[in-house]
């Protein structure tokens, strides 16, 4: 079996108890971060074993997390199940990370839980109609890629933070995310957003450091999935020819297209 097919077996272990279902398999099979995830650990020279543990862990952290922003005050009874379903999840990703003694890692995601969370109380205060779009959304890929980033800081693989970065803004950028994304905004101030967003994807074409993303050949294999899954994750089709260089001039002409 492949490592996500084993990974996913494990998360349906895990979340599947006493006849409650909290996600089924599909949720898994088409979850774009999930995918990222096996990519950044599946490098690693850990063990098979330690591999889909730890992958099922900050799936799991990852998951709880989504969970507990779906929590609303509209019903009570609803929001408290959420939350017990939320604390298991988190606890079970402790439970698998301590069994591998794996504690560096446990206090490296809870530094970006808590960095994340105040990244999401500065959105809280930005997120009005005068606030620029590009601050808006990079805050916003701040708060989605934290767990990305977090295990990119945590095996050393620097490199692609830039990459994720750059290509995750572009993605966001569709007019349909903008739409979606901005709250309270008229069609005219929604045209200004648009006009934002051209001024900025015009002003990266002069740095040629993040148009071009130059792959070495060692790491092919792990950039083109992660392409995929952030294609995947903001809503963008997907190319079958996915190149060993990304430009982010083609991007360009999707995300204004």
């Amino acid at each position: 079996m492949e490592l996500k097919d084993l990974v996913i077996d494990k998360l349906k272990q895990l979340t599947n108890q006493k006849n409650t279902v909290i996600v089924d398999e599909n949720y898994w099979r088409s979850n774009p971060r999930l995918s990222i995830f096996i990519q950044l650990i599946g490098q690693s020279n850990w063990g098979q074993t330690k591999k889909i543990d730890c992958i099922a862990a900050v799936a799991l952290l990852q998951l709880s997390l989504d969970i507990h922003d779906r929590v609303s005050n509209q019903n009570l009874e609803n929001n408290s199940k959420l939350i017990l379903h939320g604390d298991l999840l988190s606890s079970q990703h402790y439970k698998l990370l301590a069994d591998h003694q794996e504690i560096k890692l446990l206090k490296t995601l809870a530094k970006a839980i808590k960095d994340t969370n105040t990244t999401k109380a500065h959105l809280a205060v930005l997120n009005n109609p005068c606030q620029d779009v590009i601050t808006l959304l990079s805050k916003r890929i701040e708060i989605d890629m934290a767990l990305v980033y977090c295990l990119i800081k945590f095996f050393n693989l620097t490199f692609l933070e830039t990459f994720i970065e750059t290509l995750a803004l572009h993605l966001s950028l569709t007019s349909e995310k903008v739409e979606t994304s901005i709250n309270n905004s008229t069609d005219q101030s929604l045209s200004l957003y648009h006009k934002r967003i051209q001024e900025h994807l015009r002003k990266t074409t002069s740095d040629k450091d993040m148009l071009v993303i130059k792959i070495p050949d060692a790491l092919k294999g792990l950039i083109a999935p992660i392409q995929v899954s952030l294609m995947r994750f903001y809503g963008v089709s997907v190319k079958n020819n996915v190149r060993d260089a990304i430009d982010i001039r083609e991007i360009i002409d999707l995300s204004m297209g």
